[in-house]
């Protein structure tokens, strides 16, 4: 198929062939380069290119979204939308916690269901950090995060995904994905080096009287991070 310089969209301003962006991927990421392309009798030809950084490439995607090409309605969990990260968060919620140890004294709560505190998640690509919050209302970029109180989660929110299928890539539409996957997983170890909870008897102790209570998560058992929601997506 023969190659056009310009192209006319419904009579509205011609479009112009300027450069191209050329992506080379591997198993362990990928490089965007920038090309001129120079319009030719024989057609379009790429001249030598260069790296793009990210906030060119972003730079390149906020013009091309000047001409909407489709749109979406968005979930009122929506935090925070980017093309590489994607932040929501759950309310308190009453639901089941599974866990896969040899202390048989988590092992007897797997399965029931507890109440959870409300949770702020972030997603870049295929990798979660997970967070809790002190109130149950959405939170705004300046609200204080806390530790989940949850195993396979690091200091900094992120999760041991280990053999969890996890969607390759977060987008608006599928935080839910993301949100099951970390529920259904089986919880196996405590991760990170700061405590879990300020509970008195620790993290199983905590779990133990909310299987017990049936009480709604008190935020005074929460430990305070040193991110805000802000920070979070931001790094």
């Amino acid at each position: 198929m023969k190659s056009h310089g310009s192209i006319n969209v419904c009579a509205q301003p011609e479009y112009r062939l300027t450069s191209a962006l050329l992506c080379y991927e591997s198993t362990g990421g990928a490089v965007v380069t920038k090309h001129p392309v120079t319009v030719t009798e024989q057609g379009p030809e790429i001249g030598a290119g260069s790296l793009i950084t990210h906030e060119e490439l972003e730079a390149a995607l906020k013009t091309v979204r000047r001409e909407e090409v489709g749109g979406a309605f968005v979930s009122t969990e929506l935090l925070y939308l980017s093309s590489e990260k994607v932040a929501w968060w759950v309310k308190a919620h009453h639901r089941p916690l599974y866990f896969k140890t040899k202390d048989a004294t988590v092992t007897a709560l797997s399965g029931k269901p507890v109440w959870n505190p409300p949770l702020v998640f972030v997603a870049r690509g295929n990798h979660l950090r997970v967070f809790a919050l002190a109130a149950n209302r959405r939170p705004g970029p300046a609200t204080r995060l806390h530790r989940t109180p949850h195993w396979n989660v690091g200091d900094c929110g992120a999760m041991c995904a280990g053999s969890v299928d996890l969607p390759e890539r977060a987008t608006h539409a599928n935080t839910s994905a993301f949100t099951e996957a970390f529920f259904r997983s089986f919880f196996t170890h405590a991760n990170g080096a700061s405590a879990l909870t300020t509970h008195p008897k620790g993290f199983t102790g905590l779990w133990q009287e909310q299987v017990a209570q049936q009480t709604r998560f008190d935020p005074k058992w929460l430990v305070a991070s040193k991110l805000t929601l802000r920070d979070a997506v931001a790094e």
